[in-house]
């Protein structure tokens, strides 16, 4: 969980003290976010298709609801949260459900209500030192749709306006330390490669990377693009 990513979705959902606020987060996993929002929001729901996510979400957070469902069909009454939100789910979204997962958003949001999306541009993923894995980069291309793309997206469900920002966090990497990450496949693109080109792959992401990058940290700058959309 991102502290930066949280404290502007607290911001661009309108949460602070004395306002009731009803919050649906799409694609919850684990809770990472749904768990800390919970206690500033008067009602919380975490939604997943996953039961083995939503359990781990339970045993951690006891202040928000979670419903086991899939997002193109979300099992709630309309015009009934005043935020929705999506971190870092979008790319796991099937392309051609994406419109469907933005009309039932649409559908569960009051009047004004905002659809809050977490993503990568693609662009940034082409400057990430992952990207110097073999094959990583055409699988990230592939998933992460571009934020123009579900800018219009999102218009054709409805919404008025839409926009975009960007949040950048400066972070020190270091060529040993993403090398054993992407050894350990704690990256969910990297476990996506097949076994044989994984491991065909690891000895040459060491070469890149040291070569590019050389032994010691390196700075960094992360990026995650904000998508909001208003009702």
């Amino acid at each position: 969980m991102d502290h930066r990513i949280l404290d502007r979705l607290i911001q661009l959902a309108g949460i602070q003290p004395g306002r009731e606020v009803s919050l649906l987060e799409i694609g919850c996993g684990t809770g990472n976010y749904i768990t800390p929002l919970s206690q500033f929001v008067e009602r919380g729901i975490g939604l997943d298709n996953s039961k083995y996510m939503l359990r781990r979400a339970f045993k951690r957070c006891r202040e928000a609801l979670f419903i086991l469902a899939d997002a193109t069909a979300v099992p709630l009454t309309p015009e009934a949260f005043d935020a929705v939100i999506a971190v870092l789910v979008i790319h796991q979204i099937w392309k051609d459900d994406r419109p469907a997962v933005f009309r039932e958003a649409f559908r569960v949001l009051k009047p004004s209500g905002r659809l809050l999306i977490v993503t990568f541009d693609p662009a940034f993923l082409r400057e990430h030192p992952y990207s110097l894995f073999p094959g990583v980069l055409e699988i990230d291309l592939e998933r992460f749709p571009p934020i123009l793309e579900l800018e219009e997206l999102l218009r054709q469900a409805g919404f008025s306006h839409v926009s975009s920002e960007e949040i950048r966090m400066e972070m020190k990497y270091s060529s040993k330390g993403l090398l054993e990450s992407a050894a350990k496949k704690l990256t969910s693109t990297v476990a996506l490669l097949p076994e044989e080109k994984f491991k065909s792959g690891l000895e040459e992401f060491k070469r890149r990377l040291f070569s590019r990058y050389g032994e010691d940290e390196f700075p960094f700058t992360y990026k995650r693009s904000i998508l909001v959309a208003k009702k």
